[in-house]
């Protein structure tokens, strides 16, 4: 059902180069794909609507959001804050491979008044007293230079400090608010804040309504020069959507560069060599979900993987399954695993007979043999049956899913014309 909903919204998507301009977004105008490739949860090359869905859902989780894979009024309250232009990156939280190799340095801020320059002052001492970082006002060869910016525009600054048009252009007032970059072998780096906005430099708590605080923007961007990445804590000052002017929570910096063990385990491909190493790290209800395990690994670690996530995303052989049959999780085992009729019949009282006539491949023969066992529901709408068999069950096959699912010859259609859905 969810991606029935998500292609209604798609019936009102523009082209990739549109740009929402601060208008307040609906389900009937949102641009699900852009936002999400934008932020990066999606790749641009044409995304499928279940694409799409498992996208939103991975976007839904970062934030703590209802993820079920649709524009649910949470989520659309969200997507309608402002926020930082910088991407999320869920496959990398938190971690960020570059960083500066000196514990001293210089910003600047251009064509600032007396007044952003005190505020700029505020924030670098703020990340001065969670780090071992010392910040220095110098327009002297800064490594960080703040300024502001039209939509598009270019940089007439330091060769250093990425001279030319900006790859992460604004989108006039209204959603992006600024952006910051990570640190690159020790590279001027620009925080950029959109002009079109109405800013407000004056004190925290003080913000009018229709404006945006200055400082608690700058406090966020300043982060990304030093390495950090976006956090999921909407109480965090890296948290992405600005939420009005309030004191925010700020980490040192040594403690938000660690790595989130649950989100490597669940978006980083691993070896099993790497998942043995860092086993007391890892996160094993998400390796157990999102890795792919051999069956001599998982014997190996049976009393540290989630039995459910195993029976149901992990592949097994049908030995295995009998090995561990009082630890696997029998519905998703007869959901998710490709099943033998023997084996089926071996393990009859263990296996959800639901499941098996929905998802398992059934021979006639075996299906006549657990007649009293199997949902005809199921088997009428997803067993492939001959007409000599449905005419034998007559009394049993649901004949709605018959109707739409069987393929029927005029004659057989003729006979049973009184019990057939004629839709």
């Amino acid at each position: 059902m969810k991606y029935i909903i998500l292609f209604l919204f798609f019936t009102t998507v523009k082209s990739s180069d549109d740009v929402w301009h601060g208008q307040p977004r609906t389900e009937g105008d949102v641009n699900i794909n852009n936002y999400l490739e934008k932020f990066g949860y999606l790749e641009s090359n044409g995304p499928l609507i279940t694409e799409t869905s498992e996208a939103l859902i991975k976007f839904q989780e970062f934030y703590n959001l209802p993820a079920d894979g649709t524009l649910n009024q949470e989520t659309l309250a969200l997507i309608n804050t402002p926020r930082c232009g910088v991407r999320d990156n869920p496959t990398a939280y938190r971690v960020h491979t570059n960083k500066w190799s000196k514990t001293n340095l210089k910003w600047y801020f251009s064509l600032a008044t007396n007044e952003m320059k005190e505020l700029a002052q505020k924030a670098f001492d703020r990340w001065e007293s969670v780090s071992k970082l010392k910040f220095e006002f110098n327009i002297n060869k800064p490594d960080i230079l703040i300024s502001f910016a039209n939509m598009p525009f270019q940089h007439n600054h330091n060769s250093r400090c990425q001279k030319g048009v900006c790859s992460n252009s604004f989108d006039g007032k209204g959603n992006i608010l600024a952006h910051g970059f990570f640190p690159n072998n020790d590279e001027c780096l620009g925080i950029h804040f959109d002009k079109s906005e109405n800013w407000y430099f004056g004190e925290l708590g003080n913000t009018p309504d229709g404006q945006t605080n200055f400082y608690t923007v700058l406090l966020h961007e300043i982060g990304h020069t030093l390495g950090i990445e976006h956090s999921a804590n909407d109480k965090a000052i890296m948290y992405a959507y600005y939420k009005g002017d309030e004191p925010k929570e700020i980490k040192s910096i040594s403690e938000q560069l660690k790595v989130d063990w649950k989100c490597i385990s669940r978006y980083q491909k691993l070896s099993e060599d790497f998942i043995r190493e860092f086993q007391d790290k890892v996160d094993w209800k998400n390796i157990s979900e999102n890795q792919e395990l051999s069956e001599e690994f998982i014997r190996e670690f049976q009393n540290k993987v989630d039995w459910d996530y195993i029976s149901w995303k992990q592949k097994l052989s049908e030995d295995f399954i009998k090995e561990f049959q009082d630890k696997v999780n029998w519905v998703f085992i007869s959901r998710e695993q490709k099943l033998s009729e023997s084996f089926i019949r071996e393990f009859q009282d263990k296996v959800h007979w639901t499941l098996i006539s929905a998802n398992q491949k059934l021979s006639e023969e075996f299906i006549r043999e657990f007649q009293d066992n199997v949902e005809w529901i199921s088997i009428s709408e997803d067993q492939k049956l001959s007409e000599e068999f449905i005419r034998e069950f007559h009394d049993k096959v649901d004949w709605k899913n018959i109707s739409e699912n069987q393929e029927l010859s005029e004659e057989f259609i003729r006979e049973f014309h009184d019990k057939l859905d004629w839709c």
